[in-house]
């Protein structure tokens, strides 16, 4: 599974910064459910001998799949409105025209940082 390819999907407008941390949180602890499991399934059906010494057992990392990510989209719900991304995004785009009418007047104006200002 692709975290960065989900977080820029379609299937994620509407989760904020914190929603998206949330189902990759989600996702790993289905992948650690799920490998607790086999892990469990598969050391109960060796004989029975709950005494046997386990040190040195090696247990493989979890591999979050598409399939845990799919079990958390199930759980984590979007926190951002649509009115609110309307908003956050004229925000940003009126944010973004200020930004450029100070980079065009810095261009327009360069000072001459050898000399001293006028009036001094």
């Amino acid at each position: 599974a692709d975290p960065a390819a989900l977080a820029c999907s379609e299937r994620s407008n509407g989760y904020s910064g914190a929603d998206l941390a949330a189902l990759v949180r989600e996702a790993c602890i289905y992948a650690l459910r799920e490998q607790s499991s086999l892990f469990m399934t598969s050391n109960e059906s060796n004989d029975g001998d709950d005494d046997e010494d386990r040190v040195g057992v090696r247990i493989p990392s979890p591999v979050v799949t598409n399939a845990h990510f799919e079990e958390a989209f199930r759980n984590v719900l979007p926190s951002v409105s649509k009115e609110d991304a309307k908003k956050y995004e004229d925000l940003r785009k009126k944010l973004r025209r200020s930004r450029g009418k100070l980079n065009s007047k810095d261009k327009e104006s360069p000072q001459d940082l050898s000399r001293p200002p006028a009036g001094d």
